[in-house]
């Protein structure tokens, strides 16, 4: 969340919460054994009002400071993901389905800015509040260290059995619930197929065994932390029935004595300290559960990048290209180090100014080709040079902006005008862009569209 000095910042301030409420507490009990006379004097109000003051604004200190570096470490996250995803080689987007992208940049990063934050700050209280009640259980009554042994020792086992279950059970609906999103895009993108097919049914059905498949998942997770409850409440009752019957028995045999008003406290401190181990266990494997979206995200913040945007040679030779020729020598490509070539020993010059069209089968390597030429796909062996620069040896910015394609199916951005659709990056004036219209017998269709 910011390094080393923000943990330690923020466990210091969870420290000194809690030790403030404890310290707000014995005040207030060495204030209620004063006579009324004292307790009503301007001196001793104003002590007990500091206190509560005090509390309320490091409680408040604590759960901003929280928050803000918890969101900032996702925005971080949620950054790095993006920038590494646009500059992400071909072979991640045909390895990975649009709704597995999808659930990235919605399900985890909505978790990681909505949920994990709060289970942050609940794992950090739980473990000050279960301190807090040790120290206040044994400084009470030292019966009750009899029993923390116990509390640690069945409650860690528990939770291990917990985590380890937990923990899976999330990755599996969160793989499930990719595959949901990828039917989702891949059944919107494609509608006119699935209608003209008559394939509703099919699709239908196909979805309604992707939701299942996440609900079983989804529900086996909720049924974990459902046993883990109930174990634990199991576990709470076992211990308060044991203390409780050795506090009589060593009572009866004069081994302790202990007062029954003091024995009533030490229980109900018990009591509470075993449902704070409870609470504590269940936020801590929430916080595990969840940090799983964190992995997801940092996994795609990690991706093997495309070449460098910039080179030194963009800089040698800023007037490239000047002509048009281009050369291609024995050039060999493939999609992926496991695939075969999808062109192998490819040779061929075009000259500048010269049209030329290139024909062949689906699959023979005409859109290879083209990838190859603007370098979405890197050369295996040989090269391309474009006016004898080879290729590989400029940047991908300086390749991809004085070089122009027409794809096979055109994309319109959606919400943006036409303009900002032929002129993304607001290069050229009005004048430009109505003549590129007209070169290309648009400009009158352009002038029917209504006009905001």
């Amino acid at each position: 969340m910011g390094g080393l000095w923000v943990g330690v910042m923020l466990l210091l301030l969870f420290a000194a919460t809690q030790f403030s409420v404890l310290w707000t507490i014995v005040s207030m009990g060495k204030w209620a054994e004063k006579s009324k006379e004292d307790q009503v004097s301007v001196w001793s109000l104003a002590l007990i009002i500091s206190f509560g003051i005090l509390v309320f604004l490091l409680c408040l200190v604590r759960a901003l400071a929280n928050f803000y570096f918890s969101l900032r470490a996702s925005q971080k996250l949620h950054d790095r993901m993006t920038w590494a995803v646009l500059r992400a080689k071909i072979v991640f987007f045909d390895t990975n389905p649009l709704g597995r992208i999808l659930n990235r940049f919605s399900a985890d990063v909505g978790i990681n800015d909505d949920v994990l934050p709060q289970s942050l700050h609940d794992v950090a209280f739980s473990v000050f509040l279960v301190l807090g009640g040790v120290a206040t259980a044994v400084t009470v009554l030292p019966f009750t260290l009899l029993a923390v042994p116990f509390l640690f020792i069945i409650f860690a086992w528990v939770r291990k059995i917990f985590l380890t279950t937990s923990r899976e059970l999330k990755r599996l609906e969160g793989t499930t619930r990719s595959t949901i999103f990828e039917m989702l895009s891949e059944s919107l993108s494609g509608i006119a197929t699935i209608r003209s097919n008559n394939s509703q049914e099919y699709f239908r059905h196909k979805f309604e065994l992707a939701h299942d498949a996440h609900t079983r998942a989804f529900f086996a997770f909720i049924g974990a932390m459902r046993w883990m409850g109930f174990r634990m409440d199991c576990i709470v009752f076992i211990l308060l029935t044991i203390a409780s019957f050795l506090a009589v028995l060593f009572h009866d045999q004069g081994w302790f004595n202990v007062d029954p008003a003091v024995l009533g406290l030490a229980l109900t401190l018990l009591l509470q300290l075993a449902s704070a181990f409870q609470w504590s266990i269940r936020v801590s494997a929430e916080l595990v559960t969840n940090m799983v979206s964190v992995e997801r995200v940092s996994a795609f913040g990690d991706l093997p990048s495309e070449a460098a945007l910039v080179t030194e040679e963009d800089i040698n030779d800023k007037a490239w290209p000047t002509e048009g020729q281009i050369k291609v020598n024995s050039v060999t490509v493939r999609y992926r180090p496991s695939l075969p070539p999808s062109l192998s020993g490819v040779s061929f010059k075009i000259k500048s100014g010269q049209k030329v069209g290139v024909v062949g089968r689906t699959g023979s390597g005409k859109s290879t080709m083209i990838q190859a030429l603007f370098r979405i796909l890197e050369v295996e062996e040989g090269g391309i040079e474009v006016d004898d620069v080879d290729i590989s040896m400029l940047g991908l910015h300086k390749i991809r902006t004085e070089m122009a394609v027409i794809p096979q199916f055109p994309i319109l951005f959606s919400g943006c005008s036409v303009r900002d659709n032929l002129d993304p990056f607001g290069e050229y004036n009005d004048d430009a862009i109505k003549r590129a219209l007209s070169d290309v017998q648009m400009i009158e269709s352009i002038k029917d569209l209504p006009h905001d």
